[in-house]
């Protein structure tokens, strides 16, 4: 179990998503209240990280579809025909 804890550790630190999710899905059963107070401690953490990547994923998607619609609108003024 401590090495279980150990490599959840670091992939929180590093914020590693796959291992994250890797490790998640191997989660051992633990033996004392302390392993289980302390794993339930980085999940939490390792659930924070996860919830401000996909906020910064979300915000960045926004901002390529708000670079689109102007660049679709440039296209749009660009092929318009000037009978000045």
């Amino acid at each position: 179990m401590k090495s279980w804890i150990d490599a959840f550790t670091v992939a929180v630190v590093e914020a590693n998503a796959s291992a994250i999710g890797t490790l998640i899905s191997t989660m051992p059963e633990f033996e004392t209240k302390e392993e289980r107070i302390h794993a339930r401690a980085l999940i939490e953490e390792a659930l924070h990280l996860m919830e401000n990547e996909k906020s910064k994923t979300w915000e960045t998607m926004q901002k390529i579809k708000q670079t689109r619609t102007f660049l679709t609108g440039s296209l749009n003024q660009n092929n318009c025909e000037y009978r000045g």
